[in-house]
């Protein structure tokens, strides 16, 4: 099983959790962040995957390039690092960094001598909806999907439009969508 995570943060949730349970049946596991200092950390945690492990500092994005990426200025591994600056002032920071950062889509990465990738989560603050609605559904067909419902129209919107064009789509293509976890979270299973 090939397994990506977008915004990868510190390496310490749900994500890790499977992969530790499912080691055995990990082949790679590709994790992504733009924060460099939290993808240092997620390479720490992730350490006993040795082999099996690849990490990218980048951010993910609807096209590739560069973008600017957006983090409190005392804390560059914050939850709340985003490609947009309304984000981080929504949750309340006041001291914002700009950085400009390398982007990839996942189109890109799922192309790339690694993919394609069998299990995807995202949870990029913001970014999760555009970033899936740009992915080729067509070409690709991981059998699992995680994004971030939070977020999805804009800080603190849970759901709208956005969402409702990605949940078309995606059941459109053959996935059930259940909200397994936390209500902030959606997976797209093909059963």
């Amino acid at each position: 099983m090939k397994i990506l995570q977008i915004g990868c943060h510190e390496g310490k949730d749900h994500v890790n959790d499977f992969i530790r349970e499912n080691e055995d049946d990990v082949n790679l596991f590709m994790a992504i962040d733009a924060s460099y200092k939290s993808l240092e950390k997620a390479e720490k945690e992730y350490s006993f995957l040795e082999h099996k492990f690849i990490s990218i500092h980048c951010a993910v994005s609807d096209f590739c390039g560069f973008i600017n990426f957006f983090s409190p200025v005392d804390d560059e591994c914050s939850e709340h690092n985003s490609i947009y600056k309304n984000h981080l002032l929504a949750h309340s920071h006041k001291k914002i960094k700009r950085s400009v950062v390398p982007t990839s889509t996942l189109n890109n990465l799922n192309s790339l001598e690694f993919g394609p990738f069998d299990r995807i989560y995202i949870d990029t603050e913001g970014a999760d909806i555009p970033i899936l609605l740009n992915f080729d559904l067509d070409y690709f067909k991981p059998k699992y999907i995680e994004f971030e419902l939070a977020h999805s129209d804009g800080p603190f919107t849970h759901g709208g439009e956005k969402y409702n064009e990605l949940a078309k789509k995606l059941i459109d293509h053959n996935y059930v969508l259940s909200q397994p976890r936390d209500q902030q979270n959606i997976t797209a299973e093909i059963k």
